[in-house]
């Protein structure tokens, strides 16, 4: 259970703001639920709310496990309705992954992301230009970016890469090395 103050709830989430108008609440003595959020994400908030840090990254932290909590922060934040939240997380990932040296977020940050946001989200947009601008064949998870992010990511991604990508319609590689594309007769070999 979290007891926040009430102007301090509906400073800055929608969804807070809604919760608490007369018409949505039977009992205003009675809790806002939400057990369906992760106690330790919605403390970020909490937190967040009362400092204006997104406090819990440490130097020990681990890469991944800032990444993924980092995602479920913003996922949170996009329910609630907190523009101000989302930013500030964000603001974390960049600072974050220019500490640690890291071109863009890990696929587990973007299945959640993609799970908890809808099309058009900025965290998505995040994700797409970070893989369409930074992204080389070394990245780390290729070999199963479908699996460990989604097919909608993978979709997006391809598309901005395409789009960004200089024009190659006048080399026809076909054209220029026909060999790649002809089976070679191994039947003549000794």
């Amino acid at each position: 259970t979290f007891y926040v103050h009430e102007a301090v709830l509906v400073t800055h989430s929608g969804f807070f703001r809604a919760a608490v108008k007369s018409e949505w609440r039977t009992d205003p003595t009675k809790p806002i639920d939400l057990t369906d959020e992760c106690a330790s994400v919605f403390n970020i908030y909490v937190l967040w709310l009362y400092t204006g840090e997104i406090g819990f990254l440490t130097p020990t932290t681990l890469f991944y496990e800032a990444q993924v909590t980092l995602a479920h922060a913003y996922v949170l934040g996009a329910k609630l309705h907190d523009p101000a939240f989302r930013n500030a997380v964000v603001s974390a990932l960049f600072t974050f992954l220019k500490k640690n040296k890291k071109d863009c977020a890990c696929n587990a940050f973007i299945k959640v992301v993609y799970v908890g946001t809808a099309k058009g989200a900025p965290a998505r947009r995040l994700a797409i230009d970070a893989w369409a601008t930074r992204g080389h064949s070394k990245f780390s998870g290729l070999e199963n970016l479908v699996e460990e992010t989604c097919v909608e990511f993978v979709h997006d991604v391809l598309k901005e890469v395409l789009k960004i990508r200089p024009d190659t319609r006048s080399d026809n590689v076909w054209e220029k090395e026909p060999e790649r594309y002809f089976v070679k007769d191994d039947t003549n070999e000794d």
